[in-house]
């Protein structure tokens, strides 16, 4: 498997498809490229189409900004308060190892993205998070 399909959701709340290349045996480096990092973390969650890899900037706190969209996302998957930072890489997984999303996931959080990307509370979030952001001199 030299190339998995994820989706990619940035601080502004745009989501894409982007195709995650294995290099020299493994995904991290492109990871790295998609998401904008040097180090990452990972957070799994159940969803009704199987579990979701989030993966994020391990150091966007002090680099980015609050990536609403997928804090939001996770919390409802998880009933835990998230707060998540810099763009997001959703994939998925079987054990131990990173796959690519299914198409019913795709399919899934693609709606799940275009209902609550129009919603005014999740606008006035966004809008707070990059005012936030360059206050605290995050690009």
């Amino acid at each position: 498997m030299n190339t998995i399909t994820g989706l990619l959701i940035d601080t502004t709340g745009q989501l894409r498809t982007v195709q995650v290349q294995n290099r020299g045996g493994s995904h991290l480096a492109s990871m790295y490229e998609h998401i904008g990092c040097r180090t990452v973390d990972v957070v799994t969650a159940a969803t009704q189409y199987g579990p979701l890899d989030v993966w994020v900037d391990d150091e966007g706190a002090y680099t980015s900004t609050e990536n609403v969209l997928v804090s939001m996302l996770l919390r409802g998957f998880t009933g835990q308060p998230y707060r998540l930072f810099g763009n997001a890489l959703l994939l998925s997984n079987a054990g131990e190892n990173t796959i690519s999303l299914t198409a019913d996931q795709i399919e899934y959080l693609t709606a799940i993205h275009a209902l609550t990307v129009k919603l005014p509370t999740v606008i006035e979030e966004l809008t707070r998070a990059h005012v936030e952001a360059a206050i605290a001199g995050r690009p």
